[in-house]
């Protein structure tokens, strides 16, 4: 095999799909299909995409069954879960600081056993969060604990 040197491909690791807890951005009537048709005319093509939302796998699942299911995303090699989290602490300019968990989609069972976070999102003021809850264990094996972050 001959050395083709470095070969560059364009990853958006953190792009907010419609439904997205927190930070959903998109208004109109088909929301979901403006959002996969700006994906697949992307230039230069996006060829890895972690779908994010707040504390859920929800609309990872959707853009998912979008690629799988509906064949969209052709050009699009890996798609990701990206769960974003709020940290319980903020900025001095009061901003929130945000962390994320990057899930490996080749585990057959990374949506089950990641769904590891799930928010009891309820009104919160800034500097306050809502409580966590903790499952882990995957389907057969699930632990849940409750935790302010």
């Amino acid at each position: 095999m001959a050395n083709s040197g470095s070969r560059w491909l364009r990853w958006e690791p953190h792009i907010h799909a419609p439904g997205t807890v927190l930070n959903d951005q998109f208004k109109g009537t088909d929301t979901r299909e403006e959002y996969l048709s700006k994906i697949e005319a992307a230039s230069p093509q996006i060829r890895a995409l972690g779908v994010t939302d707040h504390y859920l796998l929800d609309t990872y699942q959707e853009i998912r069954a979008a690629k799988y299911r509906d064949g969209r995303l052709l050009g699009v090699d890996l798609i990701f879960p990206n769960v974003e989290l709020r940290l319980a602490f903020g900025t001095v300019k009061g901003n929130w600081v945000n962390c994320h968990l990057l899930v490996n989609p080749e585990d057959p069972d990374h949506v089950d056993a990641d769904e590891i976070i799930v928010a009891s999102a309820g009104p919160h003021s800034p500097g306050e969060l809502p409580s966590i809850t903790y499952q882990s264990g995957g389907a057969g094996g699930r632990r849940h604990a409750k935790a302010r972050l």
